[in-house]
């Protein structure tokens, strides 16, 4: 049953007092919603009380779905029943306002300031002072080379590339393979300085044509190709930068590669008049015609004596390969030897592995050598293609001209071993040089002791006993 009141509020449609406590106690159970307010105006205080004390029950809920579907009620009153979707149609409203007038969002405006423009002139100029330092560094250590007594007039030879039996002395070592280590440092810096002015050169080239597109947008292909071979051809500070590190690149090759050659030669001519046995006494057979021994009986003797050949050509030359590769077997158990005498391994364990690549080429290259020239003046004095023109026998034609094709070979082959050894030492530098410009702190440098290298220090002993 109802009491009066309750039958009174039910009768006009009024809403039935509830206790205020248990309102409260729903209210705790719900989660509560934070809405953060909208920087464009300050957030109204009050505005929902308002709207719940004007309209209440079903009323209230209509006044708000109206609102929400944007039905009969007021503009003001719903605009404050949901001032959120309001702000969010506001800050739509505001970017495809943006979007139109080419301004663009927050996030696109982002974007576009991380692409910054460069200033590919004050690239140049940054490079083009680099070069002039790394020129200037490069003469100062020349001219500290120079200091040393004889050193100027030595490397002046030595550039030539026309060392002679003269100019040994294992004392002035040191010097040229200073000397050949900073020219490979410079080659290797400049090298490096090209690579980068190029690749800026190469990007600097790629924006132009970009920009040559965007701006002319031709509709003929041959006019595109025009716009960008006409972008790419045009004369840059980088340009002018890149022709300049190249002339500093080739004069410095053309003397490191001297320079190489005359190291190369120092080494050699010590490991084949100090180190390396004689070459065993091989002949090849007289031809029909030919009179008397074409071996200069004013040479030294030999420490070995090979029985006499067989009158057949190509079993001689086969004998004189076999003998000659039977001498060149001993070469590694001879390098073992002297670098566990006179090798003294830095303390870079990798430089240690490059010196001992560089002994081990220079012997390769030394007994390549020495083989190949005794093979040239062999097949010289032999004179087989005058045997073979005046040869009537067809089958002793036959095997002269065997004989004469398995000796040029075997001369080919001695001709890219001497190659493949001068390559690696060549490498070998270059590796060292890479390796002091990249790390500085720990660099090698020869030392006037000639540790480096074990042939030179075995032909200075030997040098101090013959003098002794």
């Amino acid at each position: 049953t109802m009491s009066p009141p309750q039958r009174r509020h039910w009768r006009t449609g009024a809403r039935p007092k509830t206790s205020s406590a248990i309102s409260k106690r729903k209210q705790k159970k719900r989660p509560q919603r934070t809405e953060l307010p909208v920087q464009s105006e300050p957030p109204s205080t009050g505005s929902e009380e308002e709207a719940t004390t004007q309209t209440r029950g079903r009323a209230r809920q209509r006044t708000l779905r109206d609102a929400r579907r944007g039905g009969p009620v007021s503009g003001h009153e719903a605009s404050k029943g949901i001032v959120g979707s309001a702000d969010s149609r506001r800050g739509a409203a505001g970017q495809s306002s943006d979007r139109v007038s080419g301004k663009g969002s927050k996030a696109s405006g982002a974007k576009s300031s991380a692409s910054v423009p460069v200033d590919f002139d004050e690239l140049a100029a940054n490079l083009k002072r680099k070069l002039l330092t790394v020129i200037a560094n490069y003469e100062h250590r020349q001219k500290e080379l120079h200091h040393s007594p004889g050193a100027k007039a030595f490397l002046d030879v030595a550039l030539t590339g026309e060392l002679t039996k003269y100019h040994v002395d294992p004392g002035l070592f040191p010097i040229l393979s200073k000397a050949v280590l900073i020219e490979a440092e410079q080659y290797y810096t400049l090298k490096s300085l090209f690579e980068v002015a190029t690749g800026l050169h190469e990007r600097e080239t790629k924006l132009k044509e970009e920009r040559a597109h965007e701006t002319h947008a031709p509709s003929a292909a041959t006019a595109k190709e025009d716009d960008a071979g006409a972008a790419g051809s045009e004369d840059s500070p980088l340009t002018a930068v890149i022709d300049d590190i190249s002339v500093a690149i080739a004069c410095c090759n053309e003397r490191r590669m001297s320079l190489l050659v005359s190291e190369k030669w120092f080494r050699s001519f010590h490991i084949a008049t100090t180190i390396l046995p004689e070459l065993p006494e091989v002949s090849l057979p007289i031809l029909p015609g030919e009179k008397g021994d074409k071996h200069d009986t004013d040479e030294e003797e030999t420490s070995e004596e090979l029985p006499d050949t067989s009158e057949d050509p190509l079993e001689a030359v086969l004998i004189v390969k076999k003998t000659l590769e039977q001498w060149e077997s001993r070469i590694p158990h001879l390098i073992t030897s002297v670098e566990a005498l006179w090798w003294r391994p830095p303390r870079d364990p990798d430089e240690a592995i490059r010196q001992r690549e560089r002994t081990a080429a220079m012997f390769k290259a030394a007994s390549g050598a020495i083989v190949r020239r005794f093979l040239r003046l062999a097949l010289q004095e032999w004179n087989v293609e005058e045997g073979i023109r005046h040869s009537t026998d067809p089958s002793a034609k036959e095997k002269l001209q065997l004989a004469r094709d398995l000796l040029a070979s075997y001369i080919a082959e001695k001709e890219a071993q001497e190659w493949e050894g001068s390559s690696i030492f060549a490498a070998s530098i270059l590796a060292t040089a890479k390796a002091n410009v990249r790390n500085p702190s720990t660099r090698w440098d020869p030392l006037p002791s000639n540790d480096h290298a074990p042939d030179v220090r075995a032909a200075a002993h030997r040098y101090r006993q013959m003098s002794s």
